[in-house]
C-alpha cells in the first residue's frame, strides 16, 4: 500500500514541478494545474483508505490520480516543447527584422549619396 502511494506522491510531485517551470516561463497551464489538484484529491483519499487495510481499495484511489497525473506531465512536457519552439521562431522572426532594417539602412545611404 505504501508504495502505491509513494508512487502517486513521485508522480503528482513530478507533474507539479514540470507544470509549475513551464507556468514560470509564461506558459498557459491553469487548466493542467487545476486538473492536477484532482490527483492531489486522489493522493489524500489513498492515505485515508489505508485503514480499510485492503491494496484493492488504495489502489482504487492511486490508479486516477496516476493517470491524472500522468497527463498533467504530458501537458507541461508539451508546453515546454511549444516555448522552446516560440523561442526558436522568435530568433528566426528577429534576424528577418534586423537584416530588412539593415537593408533599408543600405538603401537610405545610397539615395543620400545619390543627392549629393
Amino acid at each position: 500500500m505504501r508504495t502505491l502511494i509513494d508512487s502517486l506522491g513521485k508522480e503528482y510531485d513530478k507533474a507539479h514541478s514540470i507544470l509549475l517551470k513551464a507556468e514560470r516561463s509564461g506558459m498557459e497551464v491553469s487548466q493542467a494545474q487545476f486538473e492536477l489538484s484532482e490527483a492531489k484529491t486522489a493522493l489524500v483519499k489513498a492515505r485515508a483508505a489505508i485503514h480499510a487495510f485492503s491494496v484493492v481499495v488504495v489502489k482504487k484511489e492511486v490508479d486516477p490520480g496516476l493517470q491524472i497525473s500522468a497527463k498533467a506531465h504530458t501537458r507541461g512536457l508539451k508546453a515546454l516543447e511549444e516555448l522552446g519552439f516560440r523561442r526558436r521562431w522568435l530568433v528566426v522572426s528577429m534576424a528577418i527584422i534586423l537584416a530588412l532594417v539593415g537593408a533599408i539602412v543600405v538603401k537610405i545611404r545610397r539615395m543620400e549619396r545619390k543627392e549629393q
